[in-house]
């Protein structure tokens, strides 16, 4: 037992475990044995920790099973893993991972730029699926723009009207929903911002219908 304090005490934990549980049960000595275990996964985490190797510290913390400051550390590794995975241009494995995380940190406001790197790829199924899972101000009219993007393309015009109209003010959703007021297609507008033709989606025509005659932002009437 003394021979398993010492080990203990100079950080050699395997050790540690060794001797107490030969004590044989003497005194307290399986439950030292046990807590000598889990101060060696703790250990391990923490080595595995400060090399950077995050993933591999989760599995030694979780096998510490709470020792000392072990469960902090979980969320911690996963954190700093997910940011490097995020810093790699892996912003799909980024958003999962800081999906387990919750609210920890800044996790939520990194899967809203997780989801706008998309956005700004033009990538916007992959963007709709991160910026609607996210409750960061104003993802939810980007997921609503990505979503208008993606009914656009498939030729659901009404769908996405509503989808532009309900991203509100941002990039050249308004612009977009001028195309798509009324029945009956009668013309081709090139999408701009600011009366530029062009703007964020460069070239992209949409129908223009019988009913909408309206003023685009510059003085540009369409009829």
């Amino acid at each position: 037992y003394q021979c398993g304090e010492l080990a203990f005490d100079s950080g050699d934990y395997m050790q540690a475990n060794k001797e107490f549980l030969r004590a044989d049960s003497y005194s307290d000595s399986d439950e030292r044995a046990s807590i000598s275990l889990l101060a060696y996964h703790n250990a391990q985490g923490d080595s595995l920790f400060d090399a950077g190797d995050f993933p591999g510290a989760v599995e030694e913390y979780i096998l510490a099973d709470g020792y000392d400051d072990s469960e902090a550390r979980i969320n911690e590794s996963k954190y700093l893993y997910a940011c490097g995975v995020m810093d790699s241009g892996d912003y799909m494995g980024a958003y999962l991972l800081f999906g387990e995380l919750g609210k920890y940190r800044d996790s939520m406001e990194k899967i809203y730029d997780c989801g706008m790197a998309f956005f700004d790829a033009e990538d916007y199924e992959n963007a709709f699926l991160i910026l609607s899972d996210c409750s960061e101000n104003g993802a939810s009219a980007y997921a609503s723009y990505a979503y208008g993007v993606l009914r656009f393309d498939e030729g659901s015009y009404d769908a996405a009207a509503q989808s532009f109209g309900a991203a509100g003010e941002i990039l050249d959703a308004g612009i977009q929903n001028l195309g798509f007021l009324a029945v009956g297609e009668v013309g081709i507008l090139r999408l701009g911002v600011n009366g530029e033709p062009g703007g964020i989606r460069r070239g992209v025509e949409a129908p223009i219908h019988a009913a909408a005659a309206v003023e685009i932002q510059g003085g540009t009437r369409v009829t």
